[in-house]
Order: structure tokens, then sequence, then C-alpha cells
């Protein structure tokens, strides 16, 4: 007879052998925790990572607000870091990064008629200040 609930026949659990085990974390991970609203998303992203021997760690709050006209685009998206001195100390060791044509990068990724308009007014993040 087989029992798909892991209880044995007369209600009792099934003896098992096999043990958890413990696995080392990544050394690169992102945690998230998100809830939304008719009007916004709100995600509270834990991001881990390591570089040429460098520790990035940085808890941050991220506020994506829906666009009313088109409800499946966001309008305004920001950021908000745990120690903001972090991560700029963090980034300012990668130059390139913080120089990056972000209008550019991101041009593959919009429809035709946004791409002005993305080229015209994209800026480096705020970081919520």
């Amino acid at each position: 007879m087989t029992n798909s609930d892991d209880t044995a026949p007369g209600g009792n659990e099934a003896p098992t052998t096999e043990q958890p085990t413990a696995q080392a974390a990544p050394p690169d991970r992102t945690e998230s925790l998100m809830r939304s609203s008719d009007d916004r998303v709100i995600e509270v992203l834990h991001e881990i990572g390591e570089k040429d021997g460098r520790v990035f760690d940085n808890v941050a709050l991220y506020v994506f607000e829906v666009d009313p006209q088109v409800p499946d685009r966001f309008a305004r998206v920001r950021t908000y870091d745990r120690d903001r001195a972090n991560v700029e100390e963090f980034w300012s060791q990668y130059p390139d990064v913080l120089t990056a044509d972000v209008a550019g990068l991101l041009a593959p990724f919009l429809p035709k008629e946004e791409i002005t308009s993305a080229t015209t007014t994209a800026a480096a993040p705020s970081g919520g200040r």
C-alpha cells in the first residue's frame, strides 16, 4: 500500500533516516520581500555580493509607482539605501559603472517611441536623496 503523505498505516509518522544537510549560502545572493497595492509596489531588497575581494552588503527599499494612464507600467521608481555612504564607497572602486550610458543600455528594452525620451531624460540613480 502506497501512502503519499509520509504517514504509515495507522496514522503514525513513517520513520526516516534522512537528515537535513546544512548548505553554505552562495557568496552572491539577493533576498527580497515585496508588497503591493493598486498604485504601488514596495520591495525590501537585501543585496550581498563580492568583487575583487570587496564585499557589497546593502538593504534597500524600492518604491515602484504605477502609471495611472498605463496601469501595466511604472511611472516612477525610487530607491532608499540603508547605508548610502557604504554603497557609494563600494561603487567608487568601479568608475566605469558610475559613468555607464544608462539610456543606451536600456534602449534595446524600450519601445521605439520611448528611446528618444529615455535618452534625453536618463540620469544616474539618486539613491532616494
